[in-house]
């Protein structure tokens, strides 16, 4: 994966807003409209991202309810992120 595919430079805004605990282990992300939006990207593009971090356990989404983060520490949150990143 390029460094200027839309699916990793998403994921790679959802690692800076996990940095600035704008987003919180545990804690609910923005939509994928609402994220769409402040990325300036298409849904399409966050669906797939978020369903890459869902895929390796970065995220959790439920039905209905919402978009949460893992319940891991932040940091290991973080490296599990950069490996993700790191390894397409």
């Amino acid at each position: 994966m390029s460094k200027d595919d839309p699916v990793d430079v998403i994921i790679q805004e959802l690692q800076k807003m996990l940095r600035a605990e704008t987003i919180k282990s545990g804690g609910k992300i923005p939509s994928e409209r609402m994220l769409a939006e402040r990325l300036k990207t298409s849904r399409g593009y966050v669906r797939k991202a978020l369903q890459k971090l869902e895929f390796y356990g970065v995220l959790e989404i439920r039905p209905q309810k919402g978009i949460y983060l893992s319940g891991m520490r932040p940091i290991a949150l973080d490296a599990l992120i950069t490996n993700i990143r790191n390894f397409d």
